[in-house]
């Protein structure tokens, strides 16, 4: 993976992708699985989303102070979004991107905080992305 500012790559459970510094030491689990138990970490809460997404918000103390996030796991849609994969990058990995577009040109979004991919064919998400 290639060297992105103010994030760490990381290789965990499966799943690869970015983490900003901010949450260097909390645990993937803690940021991504509702089941996980911390102490850092306040209970997932779902939130509106579209059929294609699930949305949670929660809270997690990080080293910046406590943070809401919310996390958005992009559902796979068909069977026509696998051959679409051959050919470009996962929605989560577009949106990472996106944001660092944004923020580069000055535009407010909410900051992505995180970006995980996974390859893995029976996993019900595809990507996962954290924005504060």
């Amino acid at each position: 993976m290639e060297r992105v500012e103010n994030y760490r790559s990381v290789c965990e459970d499966g799943w690869v992708g970015f983490v900003h510094a901010n949450l260097k030491q909390v645990p993937l689990a803690c940021l991504v699985d509702a089941n996980a138990v911390d102490d850092r970490r306040g209970p997932f809460k779902k939130v509106r989303s579209s059929d294609m997404a699930e949305v949670y918000r929660y809270s997690i103390a990080s080293e910046t102070g406590e943070q809401l996030l919310y996390l958005k796991k992009y559902l796979r849609r068909s069977i026509i979004d696998a051959a679409k994969r051959l050919f470009r990058s996962s929605r989560a990995n577009r949106a990472f991107e996106a944001g660092l577009m944004f923020e580069k040109h000055g535009l407010c979004t909410p900051q992505i905080v995180a970006f995980y991919k996974t390859q893995l064919p029976p996993a019900e998400a595809s990507g996962l992305s954290l924005a504060d």
